[in-house]
C-alpha cells in the first residue's frame, strides 16, 4: 500500500490534473496531520504544492490550518497562509493560542507575520496559554505590554501553578495586575509547592 509521499510523486509522474486535484481535496487533511507535507516541500517545488492547495474548500483550509499549528509544522503553516483565504481577527487569535499552548514559538511567529492583528484581548488569552505551558519565548513574543490586567493576572496564576518562575517575573514586569489575583496565585502556587514562586510573588 501506497503511503502519502508515495501517492504524491505516483500523481505526479502521471501528470494527471484531475488526480491531483482529487487527491489533494480528499486527502489533504491526512498529509497536514503528519509530517508528510514538510518532506514532500522538499521533493516537489513549492509553487506547485501551493497551486494544489487553492483546490481546497475554506472549510478545509481552516480544519488544516488548526491542525499544523496544533502540531508544530511550520512549513505546513506558511504553505497555508499563502492561500488566499479571509481570516478573522478572532479566528487568527485562536490558531496563536493553540500554538501558544504547545509552546510552538515558530508557529506563532507565522501567524503574526507582517503585523498580523489578533487583538489584544485574543493575545491576553495566548498569553495565558503559554504561561501555563511554561514556554518563556512565547511569553516575550505575545506580551506587549497593553494586555489588561486581568487577563495578564489570569497569566501570572497559571505560571504560579506551573512554577515558572521566569515567566513570572517577565509578566509582572511588563504590567500590574489587581492584588486577589496575585493572592491567588500566591496560594496556586503555595498549594503545589512552588515556594520560590511564592517568593516572586511577594515582592512588591
Amino acid at each position: 500500500m501506497l503511503n502519502t509521499l508515495q501517492f504524491i510523486d505516483n500523481v505526479i509522474l502521471l501528470g494527471d490534473p484531475e488526480w491531483k486535484e482529487s487527491y489533494l481535496k480528499e486527502r489533504f487533511l491526512e498529509v497536514v496531520k503528519t509530517k508528510d507535507l514538510q518532506v514532500s516541500c522538499g521533493l516537489i517545488s513549492k509553487p506547485f504544492v501551493v497551486e494544489c492547495l487553492q483546490t481546497i474548500s475554506l472549510t478545509q483550509f481552516m480544519i488544516s490550518l488548526s491542525h499544523a499549528t496544533g502540531k508544530g509544522h511550520v512549513e505546513a503553516v506558511r504553505l497555508l497562509l499563502q492561500i488566499d483565504f479571509p481570516i478573522t481577527v478572532y479566528t487568527r487569535g485562536l490558531w496563536v493560542s493553540r500554538a501558544a499552548s504547545t509552546g510552538h514559538v515558530q508557529i506563532i511567529r507565522e501567524l503574526l507575520r507582517n503585523n498580523a492583528v489578533i487583538g489584544n484581548d485574543m493575545r491576553g488569552t495566548a498569553l495565558g496559554a503559554a504561561a501555563a505551558c511554561g514556554c518563556l519565548k512565547a511569553i516575550k513574543l505575545l506580551d506587549n505590554g497593553e494586555i489588561s490586567q486581568d487577563l495578564r493576572g489570569s497569566a501570572v496564576m497559571n505560571a504560579a501553578e506551573g512554577g515558572h518562575i521566569k515567566i513570572i517575573r517577565v509578566l509582572l514586569r511588563n504590567g500590574t495586575i489587581v492584588t486577589d489575583n496575585r493572592d491567588m496565585a500566591k496560594k496556586l502556587a503555595a498549594r503545589k509547592g512552588h515556594h520560590q514562586a511564592v517568593k516572586e510573588l511577594s515582592k512588591l
